[in-house]
């Protein structure tokens, strides 16, 4: 990847021993242009590595750089179902320049893949706001706004998130089960692919054995009946639900109340091209999935999910009026 970056971004999480380094994307510094202040920071306490052209910066020194020159705090967390047009709601947010977002970022991603193996809270704690603060250094003036959506593995881990974060908005977005599970069977992610790996056992709701006895379809209506159960639990902690049948407007509700951005105008180019293939125009495709959908994702979204989901939808309702009074107020 080419160094042409003006921005530092955290690309990897790695483990050396009981330590964790994060891998990262640094920008060209030219003789005539000075190095953001919080490298410059960490290379003169020699906590900058330099191996094959990578750069590694340890995790556990950047709370004291945080804490010192500062760090964009956290405007908003997306949560969701999984193949809900949450990609969409992350480059809307994004067509605002004062918005620094980011898309299920891998360094956070693999942070919560170790957190089975830390069993000291205060350590996770740290390690969690030490992770989000990086995200937050060296960021443009313009940027006025950090917003992450999380991976959908990772909302097993809203709890953890929460108590770092407590004053941080979030919202969790979810779509009709069928067109969900049409979704994952015809185009499996990581997850499914590699339901017998250690690598996401901790995120998974089903054991090794299960997931030797179960196809594809069942698996994905195990993963979202997790997914529906724990947002219904969770719904009075959101600040908004959103279905998928709301974009593009919620999107532009939502920047307005949480991150005080317009981005109606900014995002028109963004609405043309589908948000996982840029390079295709957008076409919706509700009705085509729930046709693709077989006998069996269609008993089980009927018997297992769409009980869950029009729970979700009765939440949405009552939240929706509380966000408009809110929205008016604001």
């Amino acid at each position: 990847m080419a160094m042409n970056l003006t921005d530092a971004i955290p690309f990897r999480l790695f483990t050396v021993g009981d330590h964790f380094l994060i891998e990262w994307i640094l920008p060209e510094t030219q003789n005539d242009q000075p190095q953001l202040p919080f490298i410059q920071s960490l290379k003169e306490k020699n906590q900058v590595s330099h191996i094959g052209g990578r750069s590694f910066i340890p995790l556990s020194s950047l709370g004291e750089v945080i804490s010192t020159l500062g760090s964009l705090k956290p405007s908003l967390f997306i949560y969701h179902a999984t193949r809900c047009g949450s990609t969409l709601m992350g480059r809307m947010l994004k067509s605002g320049t004062e918005n620094r977002v980011f898309n299920e970022p891998s360094a956070v991603t693999e942070l919560f893949m170790n957190f089975r193996s830390i069993d000291d809270t205060i350590i996770k704690k740290t390690h969690l706001s030490n992770m989000i603060g990086a995200f937050g250094l060296g960021a443009p003036t313009c940027q006025k706004n950090l917003v992450f959506k999380f991976a959908s593995l990772c909302n097993i881990f809203f709890d953890e998130i929460r108590a770092v974060f407590p004053d941080t908005p979030s919202v969790f977005m979810y779509r009709d089960p069928v067109e969900i599970m049409v979704s994952l069977v015809t185009e499996p992610s990581m997850w499914l692919d590699n339901v017998h790996s250690e690598k996401f056992v901790t995120f998974l709701p089903w054991s090794k054995k299960e997931a030797a006895t179960l196809d594809i379809e069942h698996l994905a209506c195990l993963y979202l009946e997790q997914q529906f159960q724990w947002a219904i639990g969770q719904a009075e902690v959101f600040s908004r639900l959103v279905n998928y049948t709301e974009l593009p407007e919620a999107g532009f509700e939502i920047a307005e109340k949480f991150l005080h951005a317009g981005i109606r105008e900014k995002c028109s180019d963004v609405l043309l091209w589908n948000a996982k293939k840029p390079d295709k125009p957008f076409v919706p495709d509700s009705q085509k999935k729930q046709g693709m959908a077989s006998p069996q994702i269609l008993e089980l979204a009927e018997t297992r999910l769409y009980p869950l989901y029009r729970g979700l939808e009765a939440k949405r309702m009552e939240k929706l009026s509380s966000f408009k009074s809110l929205k008016g107020q604001s």
